[in-house]
């Protein structure tokens, strides 16, 4: 697996590619015929597909969507369909149909539609549909019509989707692993997806690794009383009327065991519950204080000790005032007072409590100074040592939120771009996105752990109030209306909407949903794509945090990781790292699942990297990484070679262009070239062993725009044109100009794995195999492949008029698609079956 360089001028792409794969002509051939070449498909909510001689006839919508009812009322929906033939549709007819789903009138076409047997060319008719069922639940059907064109007789379907309820509504639903629950109106809880890998279902089934519920149940004793309650990937705790804490799950704390059902906890008095991490939890009672319990080390529990296991929940110790909320995260805590004071406990580690000392434990809480005013609750990043608050001046004034911890340090900041009052204060245990709602639920904003500015995303809801993402499966649910939504992965149940997907491959190309202006592509392990706006979305294995989404999970829909600033990628597969705002951040290997600042760069602008990384910063080449090799361009580090960029030697201005190799790494400077590190087979274009000081390609030339870099030999482009190979392939030490390219002005260049060169002139893309160049297609603006590791399957990806477009193996979501088939993934929400029953 490697990562190279394609830089097309004015915009730089990255690209990865396997060392072993290539595309034989065949597959070039018919991957070219398919640019371009076909029509969308019937997408949720839009537009039918336009009709043909063979298939004339269409609704001019892909879905009937009846919306929510309570039992005993209707909603009718009046459905148009349009003749696109060239003549006239014959036999027009409608089964009858499936009970809840009718026609007004219970007669074809309906009451007030148009519809006859005979509909004339580029002709449209009405048919009206009535959805009213006699019992809460889910519905979803398709409506077929069967008509006769030139003979022959054709069929044509619709979706329609509906659900009927008794009144009840959900209040909240909250994310474990693979799995949802949602709290209800009638102080029930329900739970669906995977049973296995948390026990979280709580339905006293011990059910394997793998399986679940597609269905939504409720956990034994909570079909009534619940309050509340929180989630994390391994166990679950609910409080109940009369003050009851029930707990679930694997390894819960405190009842010290595997339980597929709840266990009671407390007895009484408690009124809320949070177990932001697997390891801990507390609870707020009635009198004002706070009860924590769990694992110790870091001085979560509050009871004055770092060290032991908590057994029975504890008063934590230096908490005053009457307690009404409390956050609990990874190494520490935090309550809220009814006077709007912040007290935290446990781990001081990114200054996360606010506390003198970095990474220092205090397990006697004690109250935070510099907090806003009017503090009204409390959340924290569970995986991070992270807070957030949101404040107001006044009970109708406008909200505002401030983070502090990880990401943003000892001074609570600001998070800017909301309006008005807003609530549900809320962070994704699957990634490290944070989220609040406007109180009218018209607006989400949400804001990536470390950015200060929220972005409006209501993911297709006319009205939302939170949503959550699953952890180990890229499945999102969101509350609007009081009604429960789920999109994304059906793994193992985890919409809620009956039947569970399979693992998927697809051998033809599929268009990534919600990329649209792509600009730079890096892929291994995981596939990362930045927008023309700087954003920057990941999705793919993730096994090592590369993805930077606060965690290790796989990620299968791309994920929006930064909402703007980002101009350059790159990824190795263990880590990846970024040019934002002129300043470099890597996540994964050496630093985390968050990305993280690396170096002291003001005006970062490019980045490129395989085992190890280089960027240009104000003309000057920096690299980090593994320098076995002396590819940083140092003989000796600074500091930490992984973490800490090195100025390379005698480059610290006129750097243009910047390339790495397996190895090695090689410069444009002035218009010449400059290569160090490894001179195995030529890599540094002269003689001579491996070296950590730069070296020049050939004097003879010094109008050198580019250099890209394969994994063991390099390439250069002239301004004047012409194509410059040396190292690996055969060519050895001396520089050679490519066959065919002697004065061809490139716009771009890339290398490919062993053999193969790409290059852009003329806006067509050209793949050069060292004897001849052949052309590619004349719509591609960048073109990679990649493997997944340990064999599980290569996956292929380009960039076509800003979207991404990949195929092969999907088994770790790295199509960007869905990890089960489309055929049971839904790419916009979907409504829980069953729930309000």
């Amino acid at each position: 697996m490697r990562l190279v360089s394609f830089w097309f001028a004015p915009v730089a792409l990255s690209l990865l590619l396997t060392t072993a794969c290539s595309l034989d002509a065949s597959l070039l051939s018919d991957l070219k015929s398919t640019i371009g070449g076909g029509g969308g498909g019937n997408g949720d909510g839009g537009g039918g597909t336009i009709g043909s001689e063979t298939d004339p006839l269409q609704f001019t919508t892909n879905k009937v969507e009846f919306g929510h009812v309570t039992v005993g009322t209707s909603n009718s929906r009046t459905v148009t369909v349009k003749n696109y033939g060239s003549k006239t549709v014959e036999g027009l007819r409608s089964w009858k149909l499936n009970f809840p789903f009718r026609f007004v009138g219970d007669v074809f076409p309906g009451t007030g539609g148009t519809c006859s047997e005979e509909l004339a060319s580029q002709a449209s008719c009405t048919v009206v549909l009535s959805f009213a069922a006699s019992a809460p639940a889910s519905f979803e059907d398709d409506f077929e019509v069967r008509y006769e064109y030139e003979g022959a007789d054709q069929s044509k379907s619709v979706q329609m989707i509906a659900s009927a309820d008794s009144g009840i509504t959900a209040l909240e639903v909250k994310a474990g692993t693979r799995a949802f629950c949602a709290r209800l109106s009638n102080q029930s809880l329900k739970c669906w997806g995977n049973g296995g890998l948390g026990y979280q279902l709580g339905d006293g089934v011990n059910y394997s690794m793998d399986a679940g519920v597609t269905l939504p149940v409720a956990p034994l004793q909570l079909d009534s009383g619940v309050l509340g309650f929180d989630m994390t990937g391994r166990y679950s705790c609910a409080v109940k009327t009369g003050g009851e804490v029930w707990c679930w799950g694997y390894n819960v704390p405190g009842a010290w065991g595997s339980l597929t059902s709840p266990a009671l906890l407390i007895g009484s008095d408690a009124v809320q519950v949070s177990i932001g991490n697997a390891t801990a939890g507390c609870a707020v009672m009635s009198v004002g204080q706070i009860r924590c319990w769990g694992y110790n080390d870091n001085g979560i529990v509050g009871n004055g000790l770092t060290t032991g296991v908590v057994t029975t929940p504890s008063l934590v110790m230096g908490f005053m005032g009457m307690a009404v909320d409390v956050a609990v995260g990874s190494v520490s805590a935090c309550g809220l007072t009814s006077m709007g004071e912040v007290y935290c406990w446990g781990s001081n580690a990114d200054f996360g409590i606010l506390r003198p000392v970095n990474n220092n434990k205090y397990p006697t809480a004690a109250q935070v100074v510099g907090m806003p005013a009017g503090i009204v609750n409390i959340e924290t990043a569970s995986h991070s040592n992270q807070y957030c608050v949101l404040s107001e001046a006044s009970p109708t004034s406008d909200r505002e939120v401030h983070c502090w911890g990880q990401d943003y340090g000892a001074t609570p900041v600001q998070i800017t771009g909301l309006s008005g009052r807003v609530s549900n204060l809320d962070h994704h245990i699957n990634s490290s996105e944070w989220c609040v709602s406007a109180e009218d639920e018209s607006t989400l904003y949400c804001w990536n752990s470390g950015e200060t500015v929220a972005v409006a995303e209501n993911f297709g809801l006319p009205k939302i109030s939170m949503v959550e993402k699953g952890i180990f499966i890229n499945t999102q649910c969101a509350v609007s209306e009081g009604r429960v939504y789920c999109w994304g992965a059906n793994l193992d149940g985890a919409l809620g909407i009956g039947g569970a997907g399979a693992e998927y491959s697809s051998l033809a190309p599929q268009t990534i949903p919600g990329l649209t202006s792509v600009t730079e592509m890096a892929m291994n392990n995981e596939g990362l794509a930045v927008e023309s706006s700087g954003a920057l979305w990941c999705w793919g294995f993730n096994q090592s945090g590369a993805c930077g989404t606060g965690n290790t999970k796989g990620v299968s829909l791309p994920r929006k990781i930064f909402h703007s600033g980002v101009t350059s990628v790159a990824t190795n597969g263990y880590n990846s790292c970024i040019a934002r705002n002129g300043k470099g951040y890597c996540a994964g290997d050496n630093f985390g699942s968050s990305y993280v600042p690396v170096g002291s760069f003001t005006s970062l602008s490019r980045v490129t990297g395989e085992y190890h990384y280089c960027g240009i910063d104000g003309g000057a080449a920096y690299c980090w990484g593994w320098n076995d090799s002396l590819p940083l361009g140092v003989a000796t580090c600074i500091g930490d070679c992984n973490t800490e960029p090195q100025a390379v030697t005698n480059m610290n201005s006129g750097v243009t262009s910047v390339a790495v190799g397996y190895g090695f790494s090689c410069a444009v400077k002035s218009g010449q070239v400059y290569c160090w590190g490894s001179n195995d087979d030529g890599r540094l274009g002269s003689a001579g062993g491996s070296t950590s000081t730069p070296r020049l390609i050939d004097s003879a030339f010094s109008d050198f725009v580019q250099v890209a870099a394969g994994y063991e030999s390099a390439c250069a482009a002239r301004a004047s044109g012409g194509v410059y190979c040396w190292g690996g392939w055969g060519v050895g030490p001396n520089v050679s100009v490519l066959p065919g390219t002697a004065g061809v002005v490139v716009e771009g260049l890339n290398m490919a794995s062993y053999t193969n060169v790409y290059y852009k002139h003329a806006g067509k893309i050209y793949q050069h195999d060292k004897t001849s160049a052949t052309e590619i297609s004349s719509t591609w603006s960048h073109y990679g492949e990649y493997s997944i590791d340990g064999g599980i399957g290569n996956s292929y990806c380009r960039i076509v008029s800003g979207q991404i477009q990949c195929w092969g193996s999907n088994v770790k979501g790295n199509l960007g698609l869905s990890d089960p088939s489309p055929a049971t993934s839904k790419e916009t929400p979907f409504p829980v079956f069953g729930l309000y029953e």
